[in-house]
């Protein structure tokens, strides 16, 4: 899985769940996110977290379990005021910070006057001391990190740059547990429950950032 990001954190806790209700149990590795799909891919892992469909077109030792159970919307973030964003072209006239390992919004900004982070913090550090223009991330990431910071006002966009269904995948030779674990998903949808447990997950993740913080502020005080 990806290290430190909301959106995986939040996956993790739906997907420990998911495991659970078939006597599996789901032992997160936090990667970076490029070394997370390797890992996947090669083997060193049993499963990545959380992807858009087309990462199998690269990494082919990947199986997609077929029920998405999370949508992701790349939002563009700025400080208050700025013009608005609607689309990627909108961005090439500014500085862009996008994190690194993000497949989509790596090649949409391909070419333009970029900065690439590490992790969701340092991303919005450099939005908030003015070394990036924008940031885009997948607008879970950065509504719960903005709910985090003090100093200058950040804003979301409205409008998503990109949308799509994200899936959990199963290296090759854990292909049997694949149908077995996109109709359970199936089965929390159409129940409700799944979402309840996404409510759930971005509360809890919003209060284990918000302490971790607070814990590193007092350390190094």
């Amino acid at each position: 899985m990806v290290a430190d990001t909301p959106m995986q954190m939040i996956a993790e806790r739906v997907m420990t769940q998911v495991y659970e209700r078939l006597n599996l149990a789901l032992t997160p590795v936090p990667l970076p996110a490029k070394r997370a799909l390797q890992a996947a891919d090669s083997g060193q892992v049993d499963a990545e977290l959380l992807r858009v469909a087309d990462i199998v077109t690269r990494y082919t030792n990947l199986l997609r379990v077929p029920e998405p159970y999370l949508m992701m919307q790349a939002m563009a973030f700025s400080r208050a005021g700025f013009p608005p964003i609607r689309r990627w072209e909108d961005l090439k006239p500014y500085r862009v910070g996008v994190m690194r390992g993000v497949h989509y919004s790596a090649q949409a900004t391909e070419g333009m006057d970029r900065l690439i982070a590490n992790d969701m913090e340092q991303l919005f550090d450099l939005l908030q001391k003015g070394r990036v223009d924008l940031v885009v991330t997948a607008k879970l990431n950065g509504a719960i990190e903005m709910r985090q910071r003090s100093g200058p006002p950040l804003m979301m966009h409205p409008t998503p740059l990109y949308e799509a269904p994200m899936y959990h995948f199963m290296n090759r030779r854990h292909g049997a547990l694949v149908d077995a674990l996109s109709r359970e998903i199936a089965d929390l949808k159409a129940s409700g429950q799944l979402q309840r447990w996404v409510d759930e997950a971005v509360v809890e993740t919003a209060v284990e950032l918000s302490a971790t913080r607070t814990k590193a502020f007092v350390q190094h005080k």
